[in-house]
């Protein structure tokens, strides 16, 4: 955690209306580049960080986030999906090759028994992610956090769109083997 964090939580609390230039200052360029990397559109973009901001007013009491950072970038990734959801609703995007892909592994929406192990899983993940080469990491961060498409990540690491593709595949099959094996699957 950022040592700034705690103060910049503080701020919040006290509701103090700085907290939102602070926030934009310190953590504006990481929200915009994660909301554009989904959203690829400038209006889109800046629309989501408004909302962001917003989000994290309306939340922050009661959430007490342990890091600062995670806890905005998932706001902003969520308020990203959502748009880009509604934006190609009737469309076949990017976003739902994505879905279908990971379907295996995410399945339904989480039964109360499961959210219950939220904790154990981004443990696990944290785990399954640290065992990867950095490369093959990069990939799956990429394409599943930031919703790249695979040319874009075989430009970025100049490499071949095939080896993204046999990458990610070969990373799908071991995080399934591994949520399988703890009984997630």
């Amino acid at each position: 955690m950022n040592t700034d964090e705690p103060i910049l939580v503080g701020l919040y609390f006290s509701r103090d209306e700085n907290a939102i230039t602070v926030t934009k200052e310190k953590y504006g360029a990481y929200g915009h580049s994660i909301a554009y990397g989904i959203l690829e559109n400038v209006h889109d973009t800046a629309e989501c960080e408004n909302d962001a901001y917003y989000r994290l007013w309306c939340s922050i009491p009661p959430a007490v986030p342990q890091c600062f950072r995670t806890y905005f970038g998932r706001i902003v990734r969520a308020l990203a999906l959502d748009r880009l959801r509604k934006r190609q609703a009737r469309k076949r995007s990017s976003l739902s090759e994505v879905m279908m892909e990971l379907d295996d592994l995410i399945g339904t929406a989480p039964s109360p028994e499961q959210t219950v192990g939220e904790a154990e899983i981004r443990e696990l993940l944290r785990r399954f992610l640290g065992a990867l080469s950095p490369q093959t990491r990069d990939f799956f961060v990429q394409r599943y956090w930031y919703l790249k498409d695979v040319a874009t990540i075989a430009e970025m690491h100049r490499c071949s769109e095939e080896n993204v593709r046999v990458a990610l595949y070969r990373a799908r099959n071991a995080l399934k083997k591994i949520l399988t094996e703890e009984g997630y699957l």
